[in-house]
């Protein structure tokens, strides 16, 4: 965690991340979220460092999503409460963001929501590729920040506005650059971004590893 705003459930967890954090989203049982009563706001901003795993420097980035899995309910009388998220994804000096109104759930839902299109998104894959080739395959830290606005619509009834977050993880699409095999055509070394062996009378593709093993 950079920063935590949102309550945690369970309170005494070590972290706001590590309730995020989940292969399986556990829904309910974790989470982070808010709370607004009648005609209040509720706005509270997190931070979280992320990290990948080291894949290798043969890979392009060709987009990416935020996921997060979330539940947004309300009292029947807190009519016209809303909850809106502006998610940031920062690397380095470039950053990307989009806001998002969110659909209600009821008390026992959970939705998950994707986020495909960002801001500035160009700018940061031709950084995010940039790091990858430079650290042989490691995908860097990026920095994410979730801000949420719950509103609790306001009547003579009271009522109350949930927020809560109980899963978030940033998905990467990516392309084979080449394989680690250059093959020398008219005078000039050109990378191989596949190999084929014929195996029975048909072309089956294989990896470096057994390409070196031929």
């Amino acid at each position: 965690d950079i920063s935590v705003e949102h309550f945690l459930s369970p309170s005494d967890s070590e972290s706001a991340y590590f309730l995020l954090n989940e292969e399986v989203a556990d829904d309910s049982t974790t989470e982070i979220g808010c709370s607004a009563n009648s005609g209040d706001e509720d706005a509270r901003t997190s931070s979280f460092t992320m990290s990948g795993v080291s894949l290798s420097k043969n890979i392009r980035i060709t987009g990416f999503k935020f996921v997060y899995r979330y539940n947004f309910y309300f009292g029947s009388a807190a009519t016209g409460s809303s909850a809106t998220d502006t998610v940031t994804v920062t690397l380095g000096d470039t950053s990307v963001s989009a806001v998002c109104l969110l659909e209600t759930t009821n008390a026992s839902t959970y939705a998950t929501y994707e986020i495909t299109s960002f801001d500035n998104s160009d700018t940061f894959l031709a950084e995010l590729n940039s790091r990858i080739l430079a650290s042989d395959g490691e995908i860097p830290e990026v920095t994410v920040a979730l801000s949420t606005v719950l509103f609790c619509g306001e009547n003579s009834k009271s009522s109350e506005a949930n927020y809560g977050v109980t899963q978030m993880y940033l998905e990467l699409d990516y392309e084979l650059t080449n394989i680690g095999i250059h093959l020398k055509s008219n005078g000039s070394w050109l990378a191989a971004t596949q190999a084929f062996q014929k195996v029975n009378g048909t072309w089956v593709e294989i990896t470096a590893e057994e390409c070196k093993e031929i």
